[in-house]
């Protein structure tokens, strides 16, 4: 004997304040999940277990980086220059680049380190 299933409505689909329906100012071009493990001689001393983000924007590009052992904290690095004639990449200073990628990841996360952009600059950047 087979039972019917029966078709329940969806629950409706709560929003917090950090997801307020606007979009995203910029989304990462990829986010890769890294692990890294510290060995002392036979020892291992530390495994790191990680998300990296990366976001491009006008040949510049911003790495942040998300320890899964602390999920609530993410840490942003300076801005790069892509395709740097040097074969290194040079730092710049870009602070729209970086208020858009905080935004983004303040809706994902709780600590942003180094947090050098209030909400108010945020605002005023277009953030």
């Amino acid at each position: 004997m087979s039972k019917k299933l029966r078709n329940k409505p969806e629950p409706p689909v709560r929003k917090s304040a950090a997801h307020s329906g606007t979009p995203d100012p910029i989304e990462p071009v990829r986010i890769e999940h890294g692990c890294d493990d510290l060995w002392l001689g036979e020892q291992l001393e530390n495994r790191y277990n990680f998300l990296d983000y990366f976001f491009e924007e006008k040949g510049l590009g911003i790495r942040a980086r998300a320890y899964l052992d602390d999920i609530a904290t993410v840490v942003v690095f300076p801005a790069l220059l892509l395709n740097s004639d040097q074969g290194v990449a040079a730092q710049v200073d870009a602070p729209e680049f970086r208020a858009k990628t905080i935004v983004y990841l303040r809706r994902r996360y709780r600590r942003i380190e180094p947090d050098d952009l209030s909400p108010r600059e945020l605002r005023r950047k277009g953030g």
